[in-house]
């Protein structure tokens, strides 16, 4: 009896940790949405849900509908601008960022480092400790998958990324049954881990929410539509942050339904009822604390840089990734989550989140955005950011086109179209 009730005992805490596992995945899943995935996710899990509704104002990106901001393709990261852009506000020291830089020079548009260890050595001049670190490092980014030279390693990676157990049976799978998987030899897989179809089952799904592609995101991107998520207002000396209500989807539950179901005595319905119900719950709980953890990681960033937000001109402080982490008390890949993707709307422009954190280059990016303003300030005919980007050049500053373009905007000057327009007004 006392080993019977010692199994049951860890059957119990080993269902109560895979549930507890799913609704961290799930609010993970949330957090890292902007308003158009959170409202395209909340809807297909309406269709499956009676007594799950959707209510929101999000239009579809295609139409003209006021509010929404087109981000053209200046904009648009790739995916090594992506992990460019990591690595920039990331806690790595100078010395390791400089490595996974120039390792991201060799991934392909599918995220792999398709050339061997001692190649990829030659060709960085790197030792092959050195290498391994790098790689390690580089790894650690999103998308999940992200640096593998293999589709095995890219699926662990993936796997790992969701803080998979070592000893789960779905690593396993793929750690040390990977050939018998490409071949679908299902009977050699269950005998040597000794499963059934159904555990084999459970596995293959989980294998179908990874991806052999982890840049397939970036490829074929087209002009962006985006609606922030947050608002900066300043009055003199008094800062606040709020969130912009309205476009965000809400969920809402069904209590017609509900009470129409329960009605039921029937033991499948009334399971189903419950399982529904609990479904509602669990996407409702990680709605508010994708709520609760934007506003928090959105203030200490704003209260970081509060003398840009009075007068852009001021430049942006030297803030991290870390830093921020550490003032609100979550992880850095938390925080990276809660704002990848995600605006911020000024008095004056949008601008993603995560341009607001800077590193140690804080001092050269100000002393940039200062020149950049006089460039536009005394300019006889109106500029390009790649006509910009060549006087910049020539004043020994040399940045991308994409990175005239993101200053240009925390500078809160227009785009060229826009300017050429109001000097034609004036």
């Amino acid at each position: 009896m006392g080993y019977q009730s010692l199994g049951t005992q860890q059957r119990q805490t080993q269902k109560q940790a895979l549930i507890l596992s799913q609704k961290m995945q799930q609010s993970l899943t949330v957090l890292q949405m902007n308003t158009f995935e959170l409202t395209h996710y909340l809807q297909n899990i309406s269709a499956e849900n009676p007594l799950l509704d959707v209510s929101t104002r999000c239009v579809c990106p295609e139409s003209s509908a006021a509010g929404l901001n087109q981000i053209v393709d200046d904009h648009l990261l790739s995916l090594p601008d992506y992990l460019l852009e990591q690595v920039r506000i990331s806690s790595f020291d100078n010395s390791t960022k400089k490595d996974v830089v120039r390792l991201i020079d060799q991934i392909d548009n599918r995220g792999y480092l398709t050339e061997s260890d001692s190649d990829l050595c030659k060709i960085l001049n790197f030792s092959l400790s050195r290498l391994v670190h790098a790689k390690f490092k580089l790894q650690e980014l999103e998308p999940a998958g992200v640096g593998a030279c293999s589709l095995q390693e890219c699926l662990l990676l993936q796997l790992d990324a969701r803080k998979e157990e070592w000893q789960s049976p779905v690593r396993i799978l793929v750690a040390n049954h990977f050939e018998a998987l490409c071949r679908q030899d299902w009977n050699k897989i269950c005998r040597q881990m000794k499963i059934n179809r159904v555990k084999l089952s459970e596995c293959l799904r989980e294998l179908h929410h990874l991806t052999a592609n982890p840049g397939q995101i970036f490829d074929n991107q087209k002009d962006e539509y985006v609606l922030p998520e947050l608002r900066v207002c300043v009055t003199g000396d008094k800062i606040s942050l709020e969130l912009v209500r309205g476009a965000e989807p809400q969920v809402v539950f069904v209590h017609e339904t509900y009470e129409t179901l329960r009605k039921h005595n029937d033991f499948e319905v009334q399971e189903y009822l419950k399982i529904k119900r609990n479904q509602f719950m669990d996407i409702a709980q990680a709605c508010r604390r994708r709520e609760k953890t934007l506003v928090a990681v959105g203030s200490a960033i704003v209260e970081s840089q509060f003398e840009y937000f009075r007068n852009p001109n001021n430049g942006l402080k030297s803030v991290t990734l870390q830093q921020i982490s550490q003032r609100v008390g979550l992880s850095e890949s938390t925080v990276s989550r809660a704002i990848r993707g995600k605006y911020i709307q000024t008095d004056y422009t949008v601008l993603p989140i995560r341009n607001l954190l800077m590193t140690g280059q804080a001092t050269i990016g100000s002393e940039i955005m200062s020149v950049l303003q006089e460039i536009v300030k005394n300019e006889s005919i109106v500029l390009s950011d790649d006509q910009i980007r060549t006087v910049l050049s020539d004043r020994g500053f040399n940045i991308s086109r994409r990175t005239v373009a993101k200053y240009r905007q925390l500078l809160e000057i227009p785009p060229a179209s826009r300017r050429r327009k109001l000097s034609t007004v004036q």
